[in-house]
């Protein structure tokens, strides 16, 4: 969270002078209202906060809208904040209804396909949260086909991302751990002689969204849907 390559409130907690683990002990002792806690955290120690009287809510990374909307009515009525909770999934479909007003009427056959490519040679296709960025900012899924794991990962060689060609490549905009990865792996895919025949490279048409955007499964991901609809088709949003 701390983070600003992949934090949209990386200034919000700048300030907060303790940051803590999922550690039993440690929570206990700060005696919370209530503790979030993801869904894949440490089974045994949300076991033993629950135990010990603490109200729990775990939540899992939504990929979809209503998932999101879903998620922050929860939250918002788990603080008493019912009324805000509502006023920000109005402000979710309202930013979304602009873009699809704007991209709606956009054949199926001339709209644009897209692919994510990360720096371990894999995509994200059905049953991620990119799919649905892509499906609501107009774009097609170059590897919607091609069979997902569970979390949505798609391993793409070099070879098969020549054949699928797509004419938009989207590239990591942050890399974990190196702040220097992201610009690295964009010279390192655009000067590969390889791939000097893809549609996305002889257009100019690779482009990274902000990590903090693309990565979201939050209210965030508003932004990367606007970001990617914007590259598509900039000539709707003038």
């Amino acid at each position: 969270a701390a983070d600003p390559g992949i934090s949209n409130i990386a200034s919000d907690v700048a300030g907060i002078p303790n940051k803590i683990t999922l550690n039993v002990e440690t929570v206990l002792s700060l005696s919370p209202d209530l503790v979030f806690l993801a869904t894949w955290s440490d089974a045994n120690k949300v076991k033993q906060l629950r135990n010990a009287g603490l109200p729990v809510l775990q939540f899992k990374s939504h990929v979809t809208i209503p998932g999101i909307e879903k998620m922050i009515a929860t939250i918002a009525e788990a603080v008493g904040e019912k009324k805000n909770g509502e006023k920000l999934i109005s402000l979710i479909n309202s930013r979304l209804n602009k873009i699809h007003d704007k991209i709606a009427s956009i054949p199926d056959s001339s709209r644009l396909t897209v692919m994510d490519y990360g720096t371990w040679g894999s995509s994200f296709g059905r049953g991620s949260s990119w799919d649905t960025i892509v499906k609501l900012a107009g774009l097609k899924n170059a590897i919607a086909d091609l069979k997902s794991d569970k979390w949505g990962t798609v391993p793409v060689s070099k070879e098969k991302l020549i054949d699928l060609n797509p004419d938009i490549l989207i590239l990591p905009g942050w890399v974990w751990g190196d702040p220097a990865g992201s610009d690295k792996f964009y010279k390192k895919i655009t000067s590969d002689p390889a791939l000097g025949g893809l549609s996305a490279i002889k257009n100019n048409r690779i482009y990274r969204i902000p990590e903090s955007h693309k990565s979201s499964t939050s209210q965030y991901i508003v932004y990367a849907v606007e970001d990617l609809a914007k590259l598509a088709y900039p000539e709707r949003f003038k």
